[in-house]
């Protein structure tokens, strides 16, 4: 039996909050000052993906990896708020004040779409792309 292997790392970024919600696009860098963003892409984040081809007695077997490396969510605009600030300003989300008491940053962010997400510390806001 006679095996090469090709392996190869690509990177992407899916648009949308959760991984399977948005579009995946390939890139080239992780810088967010080179990306030409969908419409209406309220967040993205970027994550890799392994790839290998096997040549195994003639025939070709492409091999992917799961999701490697994910970075935070970047949403494009939007308003961070503390739990604090939270109960101060929106006293009536009583879901939303305990479903934040609960994580670990105590922060979440009303997006640019107007539906609240928490916000995690690797997480950040862009305002222009």
């Amino acid at each position: 039996m006679t095996m090469m292997v090709e392996a190869r790392k690509r990177m992407f970024l899916e648009t949308g909050f959760i991984p399977g919600e948005g579009r995946v696009i390939e890139v080239t860098s992780r810088d967010v000052s080179d990306l030409d963003l969908p419409e209406n892409a309220p967040a993205f984040y970027f994550f890799d993906r392994y790839e290998a081809t096997l040549v195994v007695d003639g025939e070709e077997v492409e091999l992917r990896s799961y999701r490697q490396n994910s970075s935070g969510t970047h949403f494009l605009g939007g308003k961070v708020y503390t739990l604090e600030q939270i109960k101060e300003h929106f006293p009536d989300e009583a879901a939303l004040i305990w479903n934040i008491g609960q994580s670990r940053s105590k922060k979440a962010i009303l997006t640019s779409v107007g539906l609240w997400r928490e916000f995690e510390d690797s997480d950040d806001v862009v305002i222009d792309v």
